[in-house]
C-alpha cells in the first residue's frame, strides 16, 4: 500500500467514525422525542459506519504500511 492510499483509507476510517458518532446524538434525540421510524434509521447508518470503519481499518492492517 502506497503512502497516499494509506492517508485515504485513514481518512475513510475517521470519517465513518465521526458519521457513527454524529448518527448516536440523532439517534438519542430522536428516542427523546419518541420519533421511532428517524431513531430506526439512524441506528441503521450507526450499524453501517461501524461496519465500514472496521472494513477500512481491516484493510490498512491487511495491506501493511
Amino acid at each position: 500500500m502506497d503512502k497516499q492510499e494509506k492517508h485515504i483509507e485513514t481518512l475513510a476510517v475517521y470519517i465513518h467514525g465521526a458519521l457513527s458518532t454524529l448518527h448516536a446524538v440523532g439517534l438519542v434525540h430522536n428516542i427523546k422525542r419518541r420519533n421511532w421510524r428517524d431513531a430506526a434509521i439512524h441506528a441503521g447508518f450507526i450499524a453501517y459506519d461501524a461496519f465500514a470503519t472496521y472494513t477500512h481499518h481491516q484493510y490498512i492492517k491487511q495491506k501493511g504500511s
